[in-house]
């Protein structure tokens, strides 16, 4: 099965956060982009996307 790409552009509306969020995550190395030859939009795989959306458990750091 082929790697199934999505622009920026609809991956922050399916996400129902902005692309400035979604600029964030990419910065933060939260998802990887991607760049086809002669195409200026920025690409992030879907695979990654719905990693993202999961829940994660998160370890508490409490204080002493």
């Amino acid at each position: 099965m082929a790697d199934e790409y999505i622009d920026t552009y609809d991956a922050a509306e399916e996400m129902g956060i902005s692309r400035p969020t979604l600029y964030r995550l990419i910065e933060q190395f939260e998802i990887k982009k991607y760049k086809k030859p002669g195409n200026r939009r920025t690409l992030i795989l879907r695979t990654d996307m719905a990693r993202l959306q999961q829940p994660q458990e998160r370890e508490l750091k409490i204080a002493a």
